[in-house]
């Protein structure tokens, strides 16, 4: 859920810039602009789906050189 609030907190940021310099118009004929706006919006959801699974990941690998597995605290993945 944090990822998807700082995705969306980007977007705005950068929906607010992108307005101050390209003005209404510019907006409406820079295509790019939208793909970069719910890019950021959708990269914050994917992460948030994503970081259990990789959290998990390298609790695996950590445990595979024995004694490091300090990411491992609180991971909710099974051994």
């Amino acid at each position: 859920m944090l990822y998807t609030l700082v995705g969306l907190a980007a977007a705005s940021i950068f929906g607010i810039i992108t307005f101050s310099l390209y003005g209404y118009e510019g907006l409406m004929n820079r295509i790019w602009i939208d793909y970069i706006f719910w890019g950021l919006i959708a990269s914050g959801t994917l992460l948030s789906h994503i970081a259990p699974w990789l959290r998990c990941l390298w609790c695996r690998i950590g445990d595979t050189f024995k004694g490091y597995g300090f990411i491992c605290r609180g991971a909710p993945c099974t051994h």
